[in-house]
């Protein structure tokens, strides 16, 4: 979805509209914000903006800005009209205008203005449609001048401006000094003077049934007073007449009290009405119909259908090569000519797309150039190219702007004439290097079309063109002689290459072949070609963007100012970011709930140091990646707000104060809580190595100079030996020196790296005072500390204290420009781990000097310094976890269980044929998908296998098996998404491993990374070809299935087969399926069907059904889905969501969210699962995804939303659902201040969900095996014994 504005400065009012733009909503408008400001009763009398009017139009210019704020749109355009058009100094204003405000306005020509007129009123779909079937005049009228288009049997026949606009005839009027009771009979000579014109050339002989008028005044009136029919904005002749009679007989004052407008509104709305009227009278029209369309209309819908949001309801550039033919046709043009020119210009056009490098819009001005080419000679025919020019130039062609009409201007003169290279000037100003180029190219081409039908006579017909190496053939069918064309041919061919299309002449023959030479930019050795603008929506370029702006545009947003008077809609107040969490805080609220666990007393011990070792690597992660980036938007100057309204420097200051809080939370659990619990279970540690026993410094001692001193690299630093690099989260010693024996010695500094090759836990001998039972440990850092003077011979050691640092570790992969992906992923990783250190760790009690020193090298600041009451880098918590002899402290070990569907079964694909089969992981095994590819790389009848991986384990038998599959013979496609954060070396790795196994891998999609889960296997079967799918919401990696909760589904189903297929071509081919018949995927459909589920359940509940939607995702951070969900509340649906990680959604706001609720399920297992559930009117849909309700997930990857419709899999997910909804043991629940807490459970039974599934998964597992044994045995155990001897 996209929130977009329009700004129309017209010559009466300013407007500004805000809209929200979806495939599945269309065009919504949102607000409207209207202001009266009269531009025009001054330019159009003197041609001049006074300085008055300048600052009045500035300061509305900035309340719209401040509006769009609010509504943090994702683009914007602002247009001009004829006020600002026939301003003297039109290009002063504008620059005025954009250094007062930061508004750019496009200023319109006025075809542009009218053609966007006319694309709001085909906007309106079947209506537009079904009118002009019949005789239409459209009537678009304005402050400067209307604009009549004449309609038949569905296509624009004529249209022509008229200076006539409301505020141009009324200045006219008040000029003439005359009683007002005289402007009526005044009006009407003026406009049938005009009129009349029109009239003769346009209007004779023809059958016109219908008026459609746009303007401001009229339209309004005829849609809220006058209308007949059922549908709304038709009025009748008679309706019109009776009304007109009225404002003839009524004053200015009555008539504004009549239609609720202001007095001096009057006047306009009489010349407009005069308007409507002469010209149904004109054209002797039944009906007039006023749909009630602006300009902004017009702005939105070209935006929509330029994003790919909005399919197009009309042909609008047939139109205007329909206007064009009316022109040429006027002008006495060769109809016959025209065509054989267009058909062979658009030919070699077509063929040369690489090498002119020439869009669809250059292709509609050729072939307009080609309608018009020989307009001229209705003037004359010596000075053709002259008068061709000038006709262009003075004739109206709608849908051009005045540049696109000089280029087919100038296309057309040099046609004729020599090409002049030192043309720099044109009528609108210089003329620019891209449109000089532009002719250039055009006026090649038809060139060599004029050439080819040289005699007029179209000789050459069926023309087909072709690109061989660097030859462009042209290849013609005729059977005459064209002598005359190969001479023009050949003359041609030399601006030809000069236009940047090199050429060299062969041969014409009867059935002539033209060879042109054309040379052609070929990829380099294994570059990654990019995305063709052919594929899906242009798919490459819609989300390497991600967020759109004009070209120029810089408009600052602002959050609206208090007190102004603007109309604001239900839409625009749940955008207002009080309504949102920051994404980044949000995170660190679940970090804290992972924390509470390593708090919580009920657990086992060795389970709570787990807990606390994962804080400790998720905060890691966290700062090399979201303090990363908001480091790097800081020193960019980056200064756009998030959903909460928090800037990045804003985001940075807070984060900073809460990961230090953080971080003394984590220390207190460590040393207060766990430290003690952990001597009293038998395992002491020695935190500081001047605690240790004689007997054991002696141990340690021995221990450093035997399996630490070799190891280890002392580096000093002083004039010769810079300060060494210290690499990513290493753990290292810094110590002040100074010489021995020299008095007053400089203080120097010295490091040496804590080895990552040794165990940082190592056991040494109890003291004697210990209990029977007792295990110490020490660090392997403070063995180094206690001899670090072993290092540095030569000198005493000050001091000696541990740290750390944490680098940026966002990679910056510039994939566009990369010419092979893999190379530059592996240069960015080692680039990693020397990014900015955003974050220093020492412990607690550090020489001050020493920090300085750290802070100064390392480019830190005193906020980046975290000092620590305890070991750093709390990771090594999960070595403890690992200690042998302490498995009583730690919780039973869960074993996955089989999957009942496939117990007894030998092969896989016979029971997905039966039906879909739903995994619940890690309460089921992950073997089933590991034996689906293994069944399917031995299967003879298998045929292709094809599959995206995201993660996968460092062993991994997926791999193992693709790679037999492929050995095997068969067709083995897999897309390896090399940009999984982390995981980019290892799959790396992988796609080698695949490549050489015969494998085709295809390495992710420029600007997307490719997070869905999906398997295909196509396998040849007695009734043909059969496809076999898994979709799963959890990566293909058989570790993490054991500690994440995912679902995973697989299936026979046909058509989800056929989605399957269109998926992989897609991903491998840029093939887009003319539709999808269950799938949904990012970043083209899928968060449109998620807000078209929530909108039906909005829906439901307004007409009172009731509604209820239950969603479980890792992550909420979705403006769009955000806003959707509090709009459904709003109407009363129930909304349950299972949110682990970050929510940005705020729970309890009175009149937005009161009807949803949040709980996170922090537990033994890693919740994943995508899961939603919507009631729909009594026929709930269930869908599972790979994708969290995050603008990365729909908006930046390719992410797959698959329907669960098999009855028994629907129960199976809906008691997921319950189970965790009804948690209260793991459960925290988001309050309305924005804080957890977990679920208060008194008087209620202790539910565990995680625990229940693991109950269940067994049961139903030791079911089937009962189930199984009871195995009916018939009496003819002779023949039992017979089958046993053989």
């Amino acid at each position: 979805m996209k929130t977009f504005a329009a700004i129309d400065v017209g010559s009466y009012e300013q407007s500004l509209k805000i809209y929200t733009i979806s495939k599945g909503n269309g065009i919504r408008e949102v607000d409207c914000v209207r202001n009266r400001l009269d531009l025009g009763s001054t330019t159009f009398s003197t041609g001049k903006l006074s300085h008055e009017k300048m600052d009045e139009l500035c300061q509305v210019l900035r309340e719209f800005v401040s509006i769009m704020g609010g509504y943090r749109i994702d683009d914007y355009r602002a247009c001009g009209t004829s006020a600002i058009r026939e301003i003297r100094n039109t290009g002063i204003v504008l620059d005025q205008i954009m250094q007062r405000t930061g508004v750019k306005i496009d200023v319109l020509s006025n075809s542009e203005q009218r053609f966007l007129d006319y694309k709001s009123i085909a906007a309106k779909g079947e209506g537009f449609e079904k009118i002009i079937e019949k005789g239409t005049v459209v009537l678009d009228i304005g402050g400067g001048s209307i604009q009549i288009s004449l309609f038949d049997k569905d296509k624009l026949s004529a249209t022509q401006n008229l200076r006539l606009g409301v505020l141009r005839l009324y200045e006219k009027l008040h000029r003439l000094n005359v009683r007002p009771s005289r402007y009526g009979a005044l009006l009407d000579e003026l406009l049938e003077a005009q009129l009349s014109v029109f009239k003769k050339m346009y209007l004779k002989d023809r059958n016109i049934e219908n008026i459609i008028v746009t303007d401001d005044y009229i339209s309004e009136i005829i849609r809220s007073r006058l209308s007949v029919r059922n549908t709304s904005g038709y009025v009748d002749r008679a309706s019109l007449q009776a009304y007109q009679e009225y404002l003839t007989g009524h004053t200015d004052m009555e008539i504004a009290k009549r239609f609720d407008m202001p007095e001096e509104k009057v006047a306009l709305l009489r010349i407009s009405s005069a308007i409507v009227r002469q010209v149904a009278c004109l054209a002797d029209a039944k009906f007039v119909w006023a749909p009630g369309v602006t300009l902004c209309d017009g702005m939105a819908y070209e935006y929509a259908e330029g994003c790919g949001l909005l399919q197009q309801v009309h042909d609008f550039e047939q139109d205007i090569v329909t206007c064009a033919r009316g022109i040429s046709k006027r002008y006495m043009g060769s109809k016959r000519r025209a065509e054989t020119l267009e058909q062979i210009a658009l030919t070699i056009f077509d063929s040369m797309k690489r090498i002119h490098g020439l869009g669809k819009r250059e292709r509609l001005l050729l072939r307009i150039a080609t309608l018009l080419h020989d307009c001229g000679k209705y003037i004359s025919m010596v000075n053709l190219a002259e008068c061709s020019y000038a006709i262009i130039m003075s004739t109206e062609i709608i849908g051009l702007s005045h540049r696109e009409r000089e280029i087919v201007a100038n296309v057309v003169k040099y046609n004729h004439l020599e090409f002049d290279y030192e043309m720099e000037d044109s009528e609108g100003g210089r003329m620019d290097q891209e449109e000089y180029l532009t002719i250039a190219k055009l006026t090649a081409i038809l060139q060599i079309a004029n050439a080819l039908d040289r005699s007029h006579k179209q000789k050459c017909r069926d023309i087909r063109a072709s690109r061989r190496e660097n030859q462009l053939i042209l290849t013609v069918n005729t059977k005459e002689d064209i002598t005359l064309e190969k001479g023009l041919f050949d003359r041609r061919a030399g601006f030809f290459r000069g236009a940047g299309h090199p050429l060299k002449t062969a041969a014409v023959t009867k059935r002539s072949v033209f060879h042109r030479e054309a040379g052609t930019a070929r990829p380099k050795q294994g570059q990654r070609a990019a995305l063709p603008g052919s594929f899906p929506g242009n798919f490459c370029k819609a989300f390497a963007a991600s967020g759109a702006r004009c070209s120029g545009c810089h408009v600052e947003m602002q959050k609206p100012e208090t007190g102004k008077d603007i109309i604001i809609m239900e839409k625009k107040e749940l955008l207002d970011p009080e309504l949102y969490t920051n994404r980044e805080l949000s995170w660190l609220l679940f970090n804290k709930r992972v924390l509470s666990e390593a708090r919580d007393k009920q657990l086992p011990l060795f389970e709570r140091l787990k807990f606390l070792s994962i804080t400790a690597s998720n905060l890691d992660e966290f700062f090399m990646v979201r303090i990363g980036s908001l480091v790097d938007m800081v020193n960019a100057g980056y200064t756009k707000k998030d959903i909460s309204g928090m800037s990045p420097k804003e985001q940075l200051a807070a984060l900073m104060e809460e990961t230090h809080r953080f971080m003394s939370l984590q220390y207190s659990t460590y040393s207060r809580m766990l430290l003690p619990q952990l001597k009293q279970n038998g395992l002491c540690f020695v935190e500081h190595h001047e605690q240790l026993t004689k007997e054991q410094g002696q141990f340690v001692d021995s221990y450093f100079e035997e399996n630490v001193y070799p190891v280890l690299t002392p580096m000093a630093v002083d004039s010769s030996r810079p300060f060494p690099l210290i690499r990513n989260k290493t753990l290292n010693l810094g110590a002040l020196v100074s010489k021995k024996g020299k008095e007053g010695a400089e203080t120097e500094f010295a490091t040496v790296q804590v080895p990552s090759v040794l165990p940082r836990i190592v056991r040494i001998p109890s003291s004697g005072d210990g209990e029977n039972g007792t295990e110490t440990v020490i660090l392997l850092e403070e063995i180094i500390e206690r001899n670090i003077s072993k290092l540095f011979l030569n000198y005493d050691v000050l001091c000696a204290h541990p740290f750390r640092i944490t680098r940026n570790a966002d990679l910056e992969i510039d994939e566009d420009e990369a010419e092979d992906l893999l190379l530059e992923i592996e240069k960015q990783i080692k680039k990693r781990r020397w990014g900015q250190a955003i974050r220093l760790e020492m412990e607690a009690g550090t020489d001050k000097r020493l920090i300085k020193i750290l802070c100064r090298e390392l480019s830190t600041k005193k906020e980046d310094v975290f000092l620590a009451d305890g070991p750093l880098d709390l990771t090594f918590l999960m070595k403890v976890y690992g200690l042998e002899g302490f498995d009583g402290l730690k919780a039973p070990k869960y074993t996955p269980c089989p999957a009942p569907e496939f117990e007894g079964a030998d092969n896989i694909f016979d029971v997905i044929r039966k039906g879909d089969v739903l995994l619940h992981h890690p309460y089921q095994s992950f073997a089933p998908v590991v034996d689906f590819i293994r069944q399917a790389s031995r299967d003879p009848d298998v045929l292709a296998i094809k599959q995206t991986l995201y993660r996968v384990s460092g062993n991994s038998p997926i791999i193992a098996a693709l790679a037999q599959a492929a050995e095997n013979g068969k067709q083995v496609s897999v897309l390896v998404e090399l940009k999984a954060r982390f995981d980019e070396e290892n799959n790396i790795v992988w796609a080698r491993k695949l490549e050489k196994a015969g494998c085709h891998v295809i390495y992710g999609l420029v600007g997307l990374k490719t997070h869905s889960k999906i398997t295909l296997v196509v396998r040849r079967e007695e009734d043909g070809i059969r496809r076999y799918v898994h979709l799963g919401t959890g990566n293909y990696n058989d570790a993490t299935a054991k500690l994440y909760t995912d679902v995973g589904m697989m299936t026979a189903n046909e058509t989800i087969g056929e989605d399957a297929t269109a998926v992989f071509n897609m991903l491998s081919g840029y093939s887009e399926p003319r539709s999808w018949n269950k799938l949904s995927l990012a970043p083209l459909w899928l968060k449109d069907r998620f807000l078209y589920l929530i909108g039906r359940e909005t829906k439901n509940a307004q007409m009172g059904h009731g509604g209820h939607i239950i969603a479980k995702m890792n992550s909420l951070c979705d403006r769009d889905v955000i806003a959707a969900l509090y709009e459904a509340s709003r109407a009363g649906v129930k909304i349950e969501l299972i949110v682990r990680g970050i929510c940005c959604l705020k729970v309890g706001v009175p009149g937005v969210s009161e009807n949803i609720t949040v709980r996170s399920i922090v537990g033994n297992f890693l919740e994943h699962a995508r899961i939603f559930y919507f009631e729909n009117n009594g026929r709930p849909e269930y869908y599972c995804s790979s994708a969290d309700w995050m603008p990365r997930n729909l908006e930046r990857r390719v992410e797959i939303l698959f329907p669960v419709e098999a009855p028994d899999l629907k129960e199976k997910l809906g008691r997921i659902l319950e189970g965790q909804l009804a948690d209260n043991l793991k459960a925290h629940v988001l309050r309305p201040d924005g804080t957890y807490e977990k679920v208060d459970r008194r008087g209620r039974e202790a539910y565990c969900s995680q625990e229940a599934f693991c109950l269940q998964a067994q049961e139903e597992s030791r079911k089937k095996e009962y189930q199984d044994t009871r195995i009916f045995i018939p009496e003819t155990h002779m023949k039992m014994d017979e089958e046993h001897e053989n």
